[in-house]
């Protein structure tokens, strides 16, 4: 145990009426009332200090143990590696990594300068004395002579648009501040595309920066008004046109500006209605839509480019079916070439991917050599290149290093591009991935398991790490993971609950599980706990379970109801104290979340609904199992009160003496660190705080 007692938070009375119900929350003085502006609350700042010391006191008492396990991650990293190569008209375009730097390096080559390499952003030398930088966008315009680059330096999400000349690496115009980080290059005009964030991080606007020009002068070429809605500005495969999406919880919408007009009015190509979703490219046969109307697992529709008028109308598309719904599988999602649409499917959970002629329309399955045996994994077909009909599979599973593969449609074979190494070896063969069942009211719910063959006892002996989300239509893909093996080396299951909540298995698994059948997600939680239980997988008392964001709600929640089941919780940045943020709508995210959690505000039924599994209003008193909360001071997303009041409420409330411990990150936001070194320190720190409280330190 750490030496000192854990910091104590003081409780400051506050209280509010919601739909004549009290709520008491003594905890609301560590909510900035500025936020997001610098906090400059002394007593805030003491807290998170204390909190920030007393993690450092436990990191100190293992710190020999943390270091072991860095030094493990990382000869488990290909720390020196080349990207594949993506070829763009007379350059291929790639980034690369050094085993001595901590930052991305992004480059090219031109196809008739032998091989010459241009290093075109080195993200080491943005770092300077900066403890974080994110890189975002890096685009080069249509003429490859200026790069445009997005970085945020806070860990805010707010990213700066700077803009470069190639050939003498001059910044051309001050920098373009609070975007989503997003840029896109107009292929006939001089100048970008790029969305903005206001104040409270919100998206509603698309603008065009002209190169030269100051960013104040901006032209702003469309305005969203539902601000429950996000915009977000692409380009289209053919790069012809540039697509306006809105989307909101339960509908989406696209605009489309055309690149050979003079004009940019954006014209609207489908209206958005209630619980409809569609996206849209452009390619050989004019338009192609994924849409789930009247297609609950979605299917493809195409319809023939007309002609814009200058009021941004235009004449009504005539859409036919390409692809037409498949009630076995769930079209994820899809790409385009000149030639091949390429599909991407989930049936029963698992990667299909279909590569389909535009002209014959002969589709062929891939298949994929040596890891088709994998009972859970992840596969997800793309074009690198329209033209050219450059058919790419990135391919991972817990038993397999990430792998690329280049797809021959008229061979019907695929080429293996580039494997990630591990220095000190991996032998697949020594470990087991399965996909098991564990049964939930009446659904079966996918579980994935990892462990060491050699070191697996099917008798209730083994600890498990259990992980999960379950949120916002977000799968879990069971990737290949340092950490997980690091556990399984150790004698660990590590597991993955596919619940309710995410598409894992199809929207209708995600829409399932939202609003007011919310708790459905904890249900299947516990039921695949329960289920690694009955197997024999571990025993009650030997799970450690983790999530992240709105898996830490889900943490949260199953530690209130069923804290018996957990010997530890990890949960980061985790979204906690729900019904507050609910009821707050100057969050950013607030709004356009009243489709997924429900407005406790306007209907009483969500108020009652949210107050009765939100994490924070149910901390009781009773014992809880070892619980470890991470926190980022600038993340927009989940603000860092949330799991401070989480804290301070559980160390209040319970009757163990188990470890609480909280750390606050004042450099980072949602993702956590960038760097390399700052990433794997992280990692050890939550396997050795594991091991610690599982008694399993070699002292």
């Amino acid at each position: 145990m750490t030496p000192a007692p854990p910091p104590v938070a003081k409780r400051v009375p506050h209280e509010f009426t919601v739909h004549g119900t009290r709520i008491q929350d003594p905890y609301h003085w560590l909510k900035w009332r500025d936020w997001p502006s610098e906090i400059r609350d002394r007593d805030i700042l003491a807290y998170i200090d204390d909190e920030n010391a007393y993690f450092d006191d436990f990191t100190r008492l293992h710190a020999r143990h943390i270091d072991e396990v860095v030094d493990e991650l990382k000869g488990m990293m290909q720390l020196t590696q080349v990207s594949t190569y993506t070829k763009v008209d007379d350059y291929y375009y790639y980034s690369r990594t050094d085993a001595h730097r901590e930052y991305a390096i992004y480059c090219r080559k031109h196809l008739s300068e032998n091989g010459r390499e241009e290093i075109l952003l080195d993200v080491n030398r943005l770092v300077g004395a900066r403890p974080f930088v994110s890189v975002d966008a890096f685009a080069i315009c249509p003429r490859h002579a200026r790069m445009a680059y997005s970085v945020d330096f806070t860990g805010s999400e707010r990213y700066q648009v700077f803009v470069v000349c190639i050939a003498t690496n001059a910044q051309l115009s001050d920098p373009i501040p609070d975007t989503i980080g997003d840029v896109v290059w107009h292929e006939r005009a001089n100048g970008f595309f790029y969305t903005p964030c206001d104040s409270n991080w919100r998206r509603t606007k698309v603008m065009f920066h002209t190169i030269g020009t100051r960013h104040v002068d901006d032209r702003c070429v469309y305005t969203e008004k539902d601000a429950s809605c996000a915009v977000s500005v692409r380009k289209t495969s053919d790069r012809r046109l540039v697509i306006i999406q809105i989307t909101g919880q339960d509908s989406s919408e696209s605009h489309y500006i055309s690149m050979d007009d003079d004009h940019e009015v954006p014209t609207l190509l489908k209206r958005r209605v209630a619980d409809v979703f569609y996206t849209v490219d452009h390619g050989t046969n004019g338009f192609y839509m994924h849409t789930n109307d009247r297609a609950g697992r979605f299917r493809m529709l195409v319809a023939p480019h007309p002609s814009a008028t200058s009021t941004g109308s235009t004449k009504r598309l005539r859409w036919r079916e390409l692809v037409a719904e498949d009630p076995r599988k769930y079209l994820v999602g899809y790409s385009l070439t000149k030639r091949h649409i390429l599909l991407n499917y989930r049936l029963d959970g698992r990667p299909v991917i279909v590569v389909s002629d535009l002209g014959s329309c002969e589709a062929r399955r891939v298949a994929l050599p040596d890891v088709d045996g994998d009972e859970s994994h992840v596969a997800s077909g793309y074009s690198a290149n329209y033209e050219e009909c450059d058919l790419r599979i990135d391919y991972s599973s817990l038993t397999h290093p990430d792998r690329t593969y280049r797809y021959d449609f008229g061979q019907n074979t695929v080429q293996l591009l580039k494997m990630l190494q591990i220095p000190g070896g991996f032998d697949s063969a020594q470990y087991t991935c399965r996909r098991i069942f564990a049964r939930s009211d009446d659904v079966d719910v996918p579980v994935t398991v990892l462990y060491k063959t050699a070191l697996f006892r099917q008798d209730g002996s083994c600890p498990v790490y259990l992980y999960g989300y379950g949120a916002y239509g977000h799968a879990i893909p069971p990737t290949f993971n340092t950490m997980a093996v690091a556990l399984a080396n150790r004698g660990f299951v590590y597991a993955i609950a596919h619940v309710r909540g995410g598409d894992d298995m199809g929207r209708e698994w995600y829409t399932s599980a939202t609003l007011l059948t919310k708790k459905r997600t904890f249900d299947d939680f516990i039921a695949v706990a329960e289920a690694l239980i009955d197997r024999q997988y571990t025993s009650k008392g030997q799970i450690v379970i983790a999530g992240r964001s709105a898996g830490g709600m889900l943490v949260g929640s199953v530690v209130n109801t069923h804290p018996d089941l957990f010997k530890a919780a990890i949960a980061h940045v985790p979204f906690v104290d729900v019904l507050n943020t609910m009821l707050d709508e100057r969050l950013p995210l607030t709004v356009g979340e009243f489709k997924e959690w429900g407005n406790p505000t306007d209907d009483r039924r969500f108020f009652e609904y949210i107050r009765s599994y939100s994490p924070y209003d149910n901390v009781k008193r009773q014992r809880y199992p070892h619980i470890l909360v991470t926190a980022s001071i600038a993340d927009p997303r989940v603000g860092y009160w949330e799991p401070a009041k989480w804290v301070a409420r559980l160390r209040r409330r319970k009757t163990d003496r188990n470890l609480v411990i909280l750390k606050t990150s004042m450099h980072a936001g949602h993702g956590g660190a960038t760097s390399v070194d700052e990433y794997l320190t992280e990692v050890a720190e939550e396997i050795v705080f594991v091991l610690h409280v599982l008694g399993r330190l070699d002292h």
